[in-house]
């Protein structure tokens, strides 16, 4: 945070020096060579950061960071949750695709780590009359979202 904080003083610095330079120029054929260079001058503040090499993961892990005493557990949640209902539809649209219908979906969504989302357990069930379509399903699951799944028979 400390180097965006620098950055952001010195662009500020180099836009006002170049507008007293501006200002203090005498009119005429000198002002357009002037005006040249307070841009590129100003294009040098604004680009030092990518030119000197800056460690942009230094910087977006400060971004990161949650104040302490902040709850995030529902934030986490609501994660999840978003996450399972998206998976559980794309999951019924690709069964009623293959011809399955009114399948049913329970989806485990864990976060765990480095905030990784990872899918803990998916359960897939329809009715009897669908098994012969189940192996059709499974495939495109597989290719479509790349989770290995196994259709059963609703009882």
């Amino acid at each position: 945070m400390e180097q965006i904080k620098n950055w952001a003083l010195g662009v500020t610095a180099a836009a006002i020096i170049g507008a007293v330079v501006l200002v203090i120029t005498p009119k005429g054929s000198v002002e357009k060579t002037v005006r040249v260079a307070v841009s590129l001058f100003l294009m040098c503040a604004l680009l030092n950061p990518f030119v000197t090499g800056i460690d942009f993961s230094e910087i977006s892990e400060g971004l990161k960071e949650v104040p302490d005493g902040v709850d995030t557990s529902d934030a986490y949640s609501a994660v999840e949750k978003q996450t399972e209902e998206a998976i559980s539809d794309e999951i019924l649209k690709i069964c009623s695709d293959c011809g399955i219908k009114n399948a049913a979906v329970n989806i485990d969504v864990r976060m765990n780590g480095e905030n990784n989302l990872s899918v803990e357990s998916v359960e897939i069930s329809a009715e009897s009359e669908y098994e012969p379509l189940f192996s059709s399903a499974e495939k495109q699951l597989e290719e479509k979202l790349g989770i290995k799944s196994k259709i059963g028979v609703r009882e």
